[in-house]
């Protein structure tokens, strides 16, 4: 989780002691100190429970017989088991859970298009939400990544507001910034006075992609030479990603629109620079969202961004100034606002300056830290 590591490390710089547990992958160490953050990878695997649950308490254990923890600090329902653990054991150690997203951002789930994945999706939409709502009223404090996320635990999963605190995600600006050249156009064969509109993320229903495609003739229909570039996860997608990749595939042959775009999977995380630099404008039209770090991304590079009005999306792009904020499921509204950037070059670079503003002031992992940090004193005060 690459959130996880860069607070991590800005935790570190602040002076405090990172201890991660995580998951094992393939090629990794079982431990390795990276920029001072103590990492330790346990299995996934164990029988007839919920291994890395069972894996990370065990370590957590060992861990605790040399080290005096201040406070646990769990992500999403990966520490549900610790929270269990936790609502036995009262003189376990203060727990905070960062949720990065619930119900809003996992119902559209179109179990019929994929008959023989949907019960293992619903199980796991089933077991995502139980988790969370068990983790979040155990825990000492929720952190929320979104005021709207925030919301949502309030009402529908019923946390004491008292217990829930906004921070939200950063980006980092020496990683993501307004870079002049890129290869990207070249290595597609794509012409270099081709516009170029960009969008990374999954596959899924939920971000909203067919409208974005649905746009798409009116958008050709005035700037002829646009291409459509849609990256997928860098990592493995489950494979319901590929279902939703084949149907999203068969709407660009119902629309005529193939040639114009390009879905490009397995681009790693250190080249979406040089796409985010190629590209004329971002756009992410989902249905819902937590905080999308791809938008504090395109923004860290210049780039003017279109979003739908979900989630935390307000709360980072002034609709107007940085980019443009439009209704979900709206193509027309959609293909509108990227003929309005298209048209007006000199309000695409003033969005793109803004946008840069705006991240390096409120939207560094610096911040992130900082915020976090002001989270762990309040919970480490109500515990004593």
């Amino acid at each position: 989780m690459p959130s996880l590591y860069n607070v991590s490390k800005e935790l570190v710089k602040a002076g405090v002691n990172i201890f991660v547990i995580c998951k094992i992958r393939p090629g990794l160490k079982d431990y390795e100190e990276i920029d001072g953050i103590k990492v330790y990878r346990v299995s996934w695997r164990a029988p007839f429970i919920r291994g890395y649950g069972y894996h990370q308490c065990l370590k957590m254990k060992e861990l605790s017989r040399e080290i005096d923890f201040d406070l646990v600090h769990g992500h999403n329902a990966e520490s549900l088991l610790y929270a269990a653990v936790k609502s036995f054991f009262a003189k376990k150690k203060p727990y905070v859970v960062t949720v990065h997203g619930t119900l809003e951002e996992r119902e559209h789930v179109p179990f019929k298009l994929a008959p023989r994945i949907s019960l293992a999706e619903r199980s796991n939409v089933v077991q995502f939400l139980g988790g969370i709502s068990f983790c979040c009223h155990v825990a000492n404090g929720v952190i929320a990544v979104s005021k709207r996320t925030a919301e949502t635990l309030a009402n529908a999963f019923r946390i004491p507001r008292r217990k829930i605190f906004v921070v939200h995600n950063g980006v980092d600006i020496d990683r993501f910034y307004p870079k002049r050249s890129s290869p990207i156009k070249a290595e597609l064969g794509i012409e270099e006075n081709a516009r170029l509109i960009l969008y990374v993320g999954h596959y899924k229903p939920g971000k909203g992609l067919k409208y974005l495609l649905a746009a798409a003739p009116r958008i050709l229909k005035s700037f002829p030479n646009t291409k459509f570039l849609l990256v997928g996860s860098p990592i493995k997608p489950p494979a319901f990603d590929y279902v939703c990749e084949r149907i999203l595939r068969e709407l660009t042959l119902q629309l005529r629109i193939t040639d114009a775009v390009y879905f490009l999977r397995g681009v790693p995380h250190h080249r979406l620079l040089e796409l985010y630099a190629a590209s004329d404008v971002f756009v992410l039209p989902s249905l819902s969202e937590g905080f999308p770090k791809v938008v504090l991304e395109a923004m860290a590079c210049g780039k003017p961004v279109i979003a739908t009005n979900v989630g935390g999306v307000p709360e980072v792009i002034i609709s107007g100034q940085s980019g443009i904020i439009v209704g979900p499921r709206d193509s027309q509204k959609l293909a509108d606002a990227i003929i309005q950037v298209f048209s007006d070059s000199q309000l695409a670079d003033k969005m793109g300056v803004q946008g840069r503003r705006i991240v390096e002031k409120y939207f560094t992992w610096e911040v992130t830290a900082k915020e976090t940090i002001k989270v762990y004193e309040k919970i480490l005060d109500s515990a004593h």
